[in-house]
């Protein structure tokens, strides 16, 4: 019986060995698909890889909670302001009317400025309005009243333009006792300077309001019932007529007096001029006092 070489038996294991090892190395490379016992053999399954990412939320631009009404915006108070009078004489007593709202309903405070010298002439809240308030202009001048209004957040302003002017003499403004003084030319005589003869007086005026032989005033309407008094800084005699105006030719309206020595009364309705004469003296100044 012939026997087999020991070598060739190792051989052939050596194959057989690494025949087995290349199989289970491919066996190892299979992504297994199921967990469970196949053949005596254990696989498990593993999680797929995922290919999203996790993202942040992007900022939203606030840092704190929505508001959840929406945003309100706040509306401005409406202003009004008005006066009895925009154009007025000094002194003068101007009455300004107030009055303020607001559609949000918010509280309001102001103040009026009727001078525009910068300070508050009045003031008040809501809860006064609206409100009259007078102030007297004692200059003439222009000014703008001013009111101010506000809700606590926006704050609106209404100006009013006021003029004041000064009194002319003679208007209806006229605030009397008034005194008007002028010296007379040259020595006068009774047949010449009074009636008739107050035609010479205007006619023949050296400056200014001074006659000829007397002294003359113009009058405006306002004059008219107010009693005068003439006196002369020498106490002379004087005479007195009342003329249309101050032009010679004019209508006589009155001759007060012809006597000498009377020198007060009552100026008529219509005279738009005094004449004053002296007797039988120099030249003097002659004063006549209206009241």
């Amino acid at each position: 019986m012939m026997r087999r070489p020991k070598t060739a038996s190792r051989a052939v294991l050596s194959v057989l060995l690494l025949a087995g090892l290349a199989l289970a190395g491919c066996a190892s490379e299979e992504t297994p698909t199921q967990a469970g016992s196949v053949g005596g053999t254990t696989t498990t399954t593993a999680p797929a890889p995922s290919n999203t990412t996790s993202e942040e939320p992007e900022p939203t631009g606030t840092t704190g909670p929505e508001p959840t009404g929406g945003e309100v915006t706040n509306r401005p108070p409406t202003a009004e302001l008005t006066a009895d009078a925009t154009e007025a004489e000094a002194p003068a007593d101007i009455n300004f009317s107030i009055d303020a709202a607001d559609e949000d309903g918010d509280g309001l405070t102001w103040t009026l400025d009727a001078d525009g010298d910068g300070e508050a002439d009045t003031e008040g809240t809501e809860a006064n309005l609206p409100f009259t308030f007078t102030f007297t202009f004692d200059t003439a001048g222009d000014y703008t009243a001013l009111l101010t209004v506000s809700d606590g957040e926006d704050e609106v302003e209404e100006a009013l333009e006021i003029v004041i002017t000064e009194v002319d003499v003679g208007d209806a403004g006229t605030e009397f006792p008034v005194t008007k003084e002028m010296a007379s030319a040259l020595m006068c005589f009774s047949q010449e300077c009074y009636g008739s003869g107050a035609d010479m007086c205007l006619g023949f005026a050296v400056t200014g309001e001074n006659g000829f032989d007397c002294v003359w005033f113009e009058l405006t309407p306002d004059f008219a019932g107010h009693a005068f008094i003439v006196s002369s800084d020498i106490g002379v005699d004087t005479g007195v007529e009342f003329r249309s105006d101050c032009t010679s030719g004019s209508a006589s309206v009155e001759i007060v007096d012809a006597t000498i020595g009377h020198d007060e009364g009552v100026v008529p309705d219509g005279a738009g001029c005094i004449v004053i004469w002296e007797y039988f003296v120099p030249q003097s100044t002659i004063s006549v006092t209206f009241s």
